[in-house]
């Protein structure tokens, strides 16, 4: 065979297919033993889906256009072997060790993977170990925090405590005053609470030129117990009366467990009284004291 005729079978020859190259997902799969067909460009401009290809189920299922690596083995059947995260957005966890500063690196773990270091935005709480969060995958499979859930709301209450029964009264200073309803004793942090009182009726038994008070205590009923003395102070000039009461008063305990109390008296041994039912069809609300965080 002429050297020219070798040289013109040779220049005709089709180049061999490479047996590694880069595709795209043609299809998404919804569990590991679904069917995966890839496009590959470097053949055809994925025109034609390869496939079905067997494939290593990864993190998260591939879906319609991840980038992928397609292997022919010896027979030219294609196997993917590794695919990239697509752009995608997905729950996440902050993972160890957590930012102390809003400059610190952020780690998460999406579907049971650490990854990062992640962008993100710090926000007024800087995130802790655990802490849920989005996570954004580009196109490039890099992730960024986008967002981080704030830690679930402390409620601002300390003590709610009520009082279901009218109280008759005929104590005439505050050092007899009678027990209207009192808190339990509960563990303060010496921060700031806002503590409220509520009466849904004084009827007086006076008739005229009286006064009535609800005095507030903490911690026990001598003088130097009193919160404030006059908490709720009532006047009448003349005739009986029937009134609701509200009040309320911003303090702050040392930090430790206290009590609270309200007690209620007149300047006459008339007296009256305060009412008070359990609430529900046909009856009055109860009494109340009740303590907030107020700072």
């Amino acid at each position: 065979m002429s050297s020219q005729l070798v040289d013109t079978i040779i220049a005709q020859k089709t180049p061999d297919r490479p047996n590694v190259v880069t595709g795209l997902c043609a299809n998404s799969v919804t569990s590991p033993s679904d069917d995966l067909y890839v496009t590959i460009g470097a053949f055809d401009g994925h025109r034609q889906q390869w496939g079905p290809c067997d494939w290593s189920p990864a993190n998260a299922l591939p879906t319609r256009g991840d980038d992928v690596v397609v292997v022919f083995d010896e027979n030219l059947k294609p196997w993917v072997i590794a695919f990239t995260f697509g752009s995608r957005t997905v729950a996440g966890v902050v993972a160890a060790p957590a930012p102390v500063l809003s400059t610190d690196p952020l780690y998460v773990t999406v579907d049971g993977v650490r990854v990062g270091p992640c962008p993100w935005s710090p926000r007024l709480v800087i995130p802790t170990v655990g802490d849920q969060c989005l996570v954004h995958f580009d196109e490039d499979g890099n992730p960024w925090v986008m967002l981080v859930t704030l830690p679930p709301p402390t409620s601002p209450l300390i003590v709610h405590t009520i009082a279901t029964a009218d109280v008759p009264f005929t104590a005439i200073t505050d050092g007899t005053a009678q027990l209207l309803v009192q808190t339990p004793s509960v563990a303060f942090t010496g921060k700031p609470v806002f503590v409220s009182f509520f009466c849904p009726r004084l009827d007086s038994n006076a008739s005229s030129l009286q006064n009535y008070y609800v005095v507030l205590y903490m911690d026990g009923f001598a003088s130097t117990n009193i919160v404030v003395s006059k908490w709720v102070d009532i006047s009448m000039s003349s005739g009986s009366f029937v009134t609701g009461i509200q009040a309320g008063i911003q303090h702050t305990p040392a930090a430790g467990s206290h009590f609270y109390a309200a007690r209620g008296w007149s300047t006459s041994g008339n007296g009256g009284t305060f009412r008070a039912q359990a609430g529900g069809q046909n009856n009055r609300a109860p009494m109340y004291l009740r303590i907030v965080a107020d700072g």
